[in-house]
């Protein structure tokens, strides 16, 4: 990463290593999140990946290098499904936790039925899916129907609410959760992991991606407090404008506490303008930002969301990006210089080497400029200038507004202020105290 005068860009992950990416789609979120997720592991961080929108598939990396060599794990719910580990010692627990949060649980009775649910599950098979889930759900319905029992009709009405909410996930096998000790596919120790959900239904991404990140976090609590524990150190949530941003939900609780657990969240999105402002809030959290060319009805929002300064100028050097260029907002340093804090267009490059030493894609090849789609009769979008020339501009005007010297009229000789010329009539008059009070006047 370099700034626009070729000054290599340190980012110094104050206070915290949470990294916001935000930007229009084509102008380099993905490829700025690549080399932030290979800097990390480089320095010994594990990494994993909630791709929903198959940035990150096998093939997608393929195609642009894969630059993280053979040093990344694929789970693919299409091709071999998913084994997830539980890092946790209470493993049903840990998933009634998750399936709360990632369903919208909100009864007590319907958490203890979950609970049972689960240990059972987990008792007798060892591995936990939904369809599992869901079949004992339906197990758990035909026995209170056929025996009967002391207070029947609110039993059933809680588990038929459960059967309906895990309906989108009923038939979903391929993703097991399982303690990680039981965990063939983890045995082989891998820096990036990739969970790609791209390929499920828009409401199984939802539920499924908080369930993984409500886990993720539930772990990254418990290493927290258990020195030694596996599990991984960084999640890059991709699009994580479909997650929900509640003030007790896990997104929010990472980034305001993840550096005590000392884990740090990634999160790439194209849009925010459909967050109330509670939920932006937690975002000014994140330590770092990275700006790109955004769509036309975010930069307002972007700017005062983080402090940039005057709108009009702020606008044109948003919209002015070129594909890979950003406004850093956060710490860093040029060329290992002192601590920066003011906001930086900067450049994102090939300035971190890949794990293994390879052919890798050119930056320029990676993005293609989109090409904008007018329709009959809409108004042509006026053409920016390049964000470098506004933030030159800008500077240059500020610069000659602090040199310009002051107006000739800010200043007046003695002689033209009343009060002198009153003082001077004063002391030619022969009245001794007139005069003794007027010069005490001016001394």
């Amino acid at each position: 990463m370099r700034d626009m005068e070729g000054h290599k860009v340190k980012l110094l992950y104050n206070p915290n290593k949470h990294l916001v990416i935000l930007g229009g789609s084509g102008y380099g979120k993905t490829f700025a999140a690549n080399r932030d997720v290979l800097y990390r592991i480089q320095n010994g961080d594990r990494v994993i990946i909630l791709d929903t929108s198959g940035s990150y598939t096998a093939e997608e990396l393929t195609r642009s290098g894969n630059i993280f060599g053979n040093h990344i794990r694929y789970y693919q719910t299409d091709v071999d499904g998913i084994e997830f580990p539980v890092y946790l010692e209470d493993v049903p627990r840990a998933l009634v936790d998750a399936l709360i949060e990632g369903f919208n649980i909100k009864s007590y009775n319907q958490e203890t039925i979950l609970e049972e649910c689960c240990e059972e599950i987990i008792k007798d098979t060892g591995s936990f899916t939904f369809m599992k889930l869901f079949n004992k759900l339906e197990e758990h319905q035909h026995e209170y129907q056929v025996e009967g029992c002391d207070g029947l009709p609110d039993m059933l009405k809680n588990i038929g609410f459960l059967l309906n909410k895990f309906r989108p996930v009923k038939k979903l096998d391929n993703v097991t959760f399982l303690d990680h000790k039981m965990c063939e596919s983890m045995k082989e120790k891998k820096e990036v992991t990739v969970l790609q959900l791209s390929n499920l239904s828009e409401k199984q991404k939802k539920v499924l991606s908080v369930f993984f990140l409500s886990l993720l976090w539930l772990n990254a609590k418990h290493r927290g407090a258990h020195k030694g524990q596996e599990g991984y150190d960084v999640v890059l949530v991709d699009e994580f404008q479909h997650f929900p941003m509640d003030d007790d939900g896990t997104l929010v609780a990472i980034l305001r506490e993840g550096r005590k657990y000392n884990f740090s969240a990634i999160l790439c999105s194209q849009y925010l303008s459909d967050r109330r402002k509670s939920e932006l809030s937690a975002l000014i959290q994140a330590g770092t930002v990275l700006l790109f060319h955004p769509t036309g009805n975010e930069v307002k929002l972007l700017i005062n969301l983080f402090g940039l300064g005057e709108i009009p100028t702020w606008k044109r050097i948003l919209l002015g990006l070129d594909v890979g260029e950003a406004v850093l907002v956060g710490s860093y340093r040029l060329d290992n210089g002192r601590a920066l804090k003011q906001p930086l267009i900067v450049r994102i490059e090939d300035d971190v080497e890949p794990l293994e030493t390879q052919e890798y894609h050119n930056f320029k090849d990676e993005f293609v400029e989109p090409v904008p789609q007018q329709s009959q009769g809409e108004l042509e979008v006026p053409e920016y200038p390049k964000a470098r020339d506004v933030m030159k501009a800008h500077e240059s005007q500020q610069d000659m507004e602090e040199l310009k010297p002051l107006e000739p009229k800010q200043f007046k000789a003695e002689s033209e202020v009343p009060e002198f010329q009153q003082a001077q009539e004063n002391l030619k008059t022969p009245d001794v105290k007139k005069r003794k009070k007027t010069i005490k006047f001016i001394s």
